[in-house]
């Protein structure tokens, strides 16, 4: 069987974008930190949810992938991890920023095992080559997503952040 670059190519750069996420996180924390009045142990018990939890619910996709064919877990797996972490910039209280961390965590376990299978499927002879091409994306992601973020709370996104949360607060009626 031939190697399919192009789909190894897309499988590296969705895991890159999906990692992408793992990264930003801690960024976002010590940016809501103060927004959101959240300490230092709620910031960091924010992220043991994210790692315990990310820990626990891949295995699980794992077995359910490897029992059942589910392509479909690729693509959402990128947009509920995306989705997560993009809620954590207008959510308006701590139980929401886990409830949006949650969501990011069940993205990102459920592309791991199905993008890794389809890396596999798609290497060919060169299964470890493939794998590492995947596993590239998927380091270079965790490794952009804290220098991205700095960007982008630095150049001046952070006023719009910072609006967008207390947004819901101000149209509460209580």
């Amino acid at each position: 069987m031939k190697t399919n670059k192009k789909i190894l190519a897309l499988l590296g750069t969705g895991h890159g974008v999906t990692d992408l996420n793992q990264g930003v996180l801690p960024m976002m924390l010590a940016y809501l930190q103060p927004v959101l009045a959240v300490s230092q142990f709620q910031a960091g018990f924010a992220m043991l949810i994210f790692n315990v939890s990310s820990s626990v619910i891949q295995p699980a996709f794992g077995i359910f992938s490897d029992r059942v064919r589910l392509p479909w877990l690729i693509p959402l797996g990128g947009l509920l991890a995306g989705l997560g972490i993009s809620l954590t910039g207008i959510i308006p209280n701590y139980p929401l920023l886990l409830a949006a961390v949650l969501v990011s965590v069940l993205g990102i376990a459920a592309y791991h095992p199905e993008g890794s299978k389809y890396a596999r499927y798609s290497s060919g002879g060169g299964k470890a080559t493939g794998m590492a091409v995947f596993s590239i994306g998927g380091n270079l992601g965790f490794a952009a997503g804290p220098v991205l973020a700095s960007i982008g709370l630095a150049d001046g996104h952070a006023e719009f952040m910072q609006h967008q949360a207390s947004l819901p607060g101000a149209l509460d009626p209580a």
